[in-house]
């Protein structure tokens, strides 16, 4: 097989032009031979942007992507799918620059070799400061490791080494100041300049860099800042609009079956509990036996549950809805917390929880176990 591949690449070598973008990985493991890995084109000043460009099958731990080169160079990722449901394969995201020649990543051991091209080359040379750095940290975490199995854990001693850590880390910093400025007019600068927060840089260098990044993408990133700033008002508006004492929220979402639903038609004389959860969240699933019981108590009570999903995937969600047997509403518009559920509740984290009384009143907001159980035994017993 090895041999095969050598020859494979050097028939790509032979055959591609000098314009073409050729890349020759080794990922030093055969975990993730037969697994394809994708070539996404990483967005400047949104993360959230992502283009699946090519796609590679790995085989003997090394993989292969041969394809024009654009007419600009672009940062790009390569991303190998999850292992399992919620596991990974034990390698990370790595970075290439997609330009003109011949290029080589070699990874072991959470190092980066990146060699060839020009961009390439001068990113390598970062990634090689960091490797080095990498070397260092973990010298001085052996060192902590040594010291508190013969002393036992010292606040000054730990203090000491995070601040000698963060100094290792911080001389990396004028590497990428220097690759960024140097690149500051053209996409693969404005993708590092972005990729990292605006402490990151001193003042004087974030604002210069700022002025000379293409307006396109300055532009693009505030349009992000602003629609960030906006959310986390909502977010802190709904907080405290969903205080105990306050009345519920309306929102819609959908059945199983598609079906358009109002939780204000649930919110009707009978006491609920909103619970929000996720097939992926294991706390959400183990706490769901507990809601069970709580509605086997209380139910005939003027109890009701209704659970709101925040899966983005509908299958997953509908596979955990059939497993779990939940006998109360399941919804889910699969938009994850982006859903208007989640952002009438501010909803951050899961499982979270609101308990309302029959009257629409919001009781309690994300407690659980026995302090919920006592809410909901108490509004049982209201007239």
């Amino acid at each position: 097989m090895k041999q095969f591949l050598l020859v494979l690449f050097s028939l790509l070598s032979a055959t591609a032009t000098a314009q073409d973008f050729r890349l020759h990985a080794s990922l030093n493991t055969r975990e993730c031979d037969g697994v394809y890995i994708y070539l996404v084109k990483a967005g400047v000043a949104d993360p959230r942007y992502q283009e699946k460009v090519d796609s590679a099958k790995i085989a003997g731990g090394q993989f292969c992507f041969a394809l024009p080169a654009p007419a600009e160079p672009y940062l790009a990722r390569l991303v190998l799918p999850e292992k399992a449901f919620h596991e990974n394969y034990a390698v990370p995201d790595l970075q290439v620059i997609v330009e003109p020649g011949y290029i080589t990543l070699d990874y072991d051991d959470f190092k980066t070799i990146l060699k060839g091209g020009v961009l390439n080359e001068e990113l390598g040379r970062i990634l090689r400061h960091e490797n080095d750095i990498r070397d260092s940290a973990m010298a001085l975490n052996r060192q902590r490791d040594a010291y508190e199995k013969a002393h036992g854990y010292s606040d000054a001693y730990n203090g000491q080494l995070n601040a000698r850590l963060q100094k290792l880390w911080q001389a990396v910093r004028p590497d990428y100041y220097s690759f960024i400025r140097g690149n500051i007019r053209n996409e693969v600068g404005a993708a590092f300049f972005y990729s990292f927060g605006e402490d990151y840089y001193p003042r004087e260098l974030y604002q210069e860099l700022s002025a000379a990044v293409s307006p396109v993408y300055r532009e693009r990133y505030e349009a992000r800042m602003a629609a960030a700033r906006k959310r986390e008002e909502e977010t802190v508006a709904a907080r405290n609009a969903t205080r105990a004492g306050a009345r519920f929220r309306d929102f819609s979402s959908k059945t199983a079956d598609g079906k358009a639903v109002r939780f204000s038609d649930f919110v009707k004389g009978k006491a609920v509990l909103l619970d929000f959860w996720a097939s992926w969240c294991v706390p959400c699933r183990q706490e769901i036996p507990f809601v069970k019981e709580l509605y086997r108590k209380y139910h005939d009570r003027g109890f009701n549950v209704v659970s709101v999903s925040l899966d983005q995937n509908r299958a997953a969600w509908l596979k955990a809805v059939d497993k779990e047997h939940m006998p109360w509403p399941q919804w889910s518009t699969v938009e994850g917390f982006d859903c208007e559920a989640a952002r009438a509740y501010a909803v951050q984290a899961i499982p979270f929880v609101v308990l309302m009384d029959g009257k629409g009143n919001i009781v309690q907001v994300n407690l659980h176990g026995a302090t919920l159980e006592k809410a909901v035994k108490a509004l049982a017993e209201v007239p």
